[in-house]
C-alpha cells in the first residue's frame, strides 16, 4: 500500500514540476500548464490523508 501511494505522490510531484519547466521552455501552452498543475497538486496532497487517516483509527 505504501508503494502505491508513493508512485501516486511522486506522478503528483513530476505533473508539479514539469509543466513549469515546459512552459518556460515553450514547449506547453499555458493554459495545459494551469491544469496539469492543479492535477499534480491534488496527487501530491491528497495520499497524504490516508496513512494519517489509518494512524487516527489505531
Amino acid at each position: 500500500m505504501k508503494q502505491i501511494i508513493f508512485g501516486i505522490r511522486f506522478t503528483g510531484l513530476a505533473l508539479t514540476i514539469l509543466p513549469a519547466i515546459f512552459v518556460f521552455a515553450g514547449l506547453m501552452p499555458f493554459q495545459t500548464h494551469k491544469l496539469l498543475m492543479t492535477i499534480g497538486c491534488i496527487l501530491w496532497f491528497v495520499p497524504v490523508l490516508f496513512p494519517r487517516a489509518k494512524a487516527n483509527e489505531s
